[in-house]
């Protein structure tokens, strides 16, 4: 199966060159609900279960502290080659390219770099709200299990020594369990956007807990976009084995020559790489 990226054709031509592809910090993307959709998942599953609603706001604050010092970048990609809405939002105005990654490349690709700082996994979008309810089924229940052991009930200042001890284990394995909320952030989206079909690579960067401390963001690298400093993990194109990218797809308002994508391609090496012009109706 292949998998696709679209992009400008400044972003294809600077992949081709360095054989990297670069995973962006997902919280700084000019989509303004990226990483909140889990909130919606999470509140809908604790009302089914009645969870109280003072607890709930303060699960959905503790969630949000827990998320806030775990960023995550990641690389998208959609099962779709040709299709309208990403050509609007993704590929430059239509004006770019849909690139097409080998998915057995993608889903073996970290496994196959050596000595990385960051690890990073290929992950597909669920979309549909109750499959989503499922997969995080298990720590939901551990988590509401830890509220009705108390820990969200803070000690006071008449509590002694053993119930404040108590409460910081509790409160500790609460923790715990929010971090596996990292692996569904940005891995389940609303339903309406399910005709993109989209899949991810991932990778977290441990921040700190403070905004002083950065955490592992200082082994990032860095570039700028839409006027903002944005960090980003390169993921380098395994020298022991042949190229990902398999097709390409020319843009609807890319008036770029098949002939020139052709010689662009060759060019930096990449020889067997079948190349269509988008079929979409967009002018």
């Amino acid at each position: 199966m292949l998998l696709y990226h679209y992009a400008s054709n400044q972003s294809l031509l600077s992949i081709l060159e360095s054989r990297v592809v670069r995973l962006s910090d997902f919280s700084l993307s000019n989509d303004l609900l990226e990483g909140k959709w889990v909130h919606t998942v999470f509140r809908t599953y604790c009302e089914r279960k009645n969870v109280a609603s003072g607890d709930l706001e303060k699960l959905l604050r503790s969630l949000d502290g827990v998320l806030k010092i775990s960023g995550v970048t990641g690389f998208c990609l959609s099962e779709e080659k040709d299709l309208l809405s990403q050509w609007r939002g993704y590929a430059d105005d239509g004006a770019g390219v849909s690139i097409g990654f080998d998915s057995d490349y993608l889903e073996s690709w970290s496994d196959g770099i050596k000595d990385k700082v960051f690890g990073f996994r290929l992950r597909k979008i669920e979309y549909g709200l109750s499959s989503q309810e499922e997969l995080i089924q298990p720590v939901m229940d551990e988590i509401l299990q830890l509220v009705a052991d108390g820990a969200l009930s803070y000690p006071t200042i008449l509590s002694g020594d053993a119930d404040r001890a108590k409460w910081i284990e509790t409160w500790n394995l609460l923790f715990m369990k929010f971090l596996n909320f990292l692996q569904y952030l940005y891995s389940f989206k609303n339903p309406v956007f399910s005709e993109e079909r989209e899949w991810r690579l991932v990778c977290i960067i441990p921040r700190g807990h403070t905004e002083n401390v950065p955490g592992m963001l200082e082994q990032a690298e860095y570039c700028v976009r839409n006027g903002k400093i944005v960090p980003f993990v390169p993921i380098r194109f395994l020298e022991d084995r042949p190229f990902p990218i398999k097709e390409l797809v020319i843009g609807p308002r890319n008036p770029t020559p098949t002939q020139i994508i052709y010689g662009m391609l060759r060019r930096f090496g990449f020889n067997d790489v079948a190349v269509h012009k988008s079929s979409a109706s967009y002018r």
